[in-house]
C-alpha cells in the first residue's frame, strides 16, 4: 500500500513538471473516511483506529474542489492529505 502511494506521488510530481504551464496534477490522500461501506456489508466504525472520529467524502470532495477550481492555475505537483491532521509531513 505504501508503495503504491508514493508512486502514485511520483507520478503526479512527473506528470507536473512535463506538463508544466499546460496542465495541473495534484495527488489527494484520503486518510480514515467514513463511507458507509464495508465488503462485509456492516456498517464501519465512526472512529478511526486511533480512537479518533474519521472524516467524511464531503471533506474529500471540498479539497478536490479546490485544486480543480478554473481559478487555481498555479498550484501543481502537490500531494495534499485530507486526513484531519493526522498525517502531518
Amino acid at each position: 500500500m505504501i508503495t503504491a502511494k508514493a508512486g502514485l506521488i511520483g507520478l503526479t510530481r512527473a506528470l507536473a513538471e512535463e506538463g508544466l504551464g499546460r496542465i495541473r496534477a495534484n495527488c489527494v490522500v484520503p486518510g480514515a473516511i467514513d463511507t458507509g461501506i464495508r465488503p462485509d456489508g456492516r456498517r464501519p466504525p465512526f472512529l478511526d483506529e486511533a480512537g479518533h472520529a474519521a472524516g467524511n467524502p464531503e471533506d474529500v470532495a471540498r479539497a478536490v474542489l479546490g485544486l480543480a477550481n478554473p481559478g487555481e492555475t498555479y498550484v501543481t505537483g502537490q500531494t495534499l492529505h485530507v486526513s484531519g491532521g493526522r498525517f502531518m509531513p
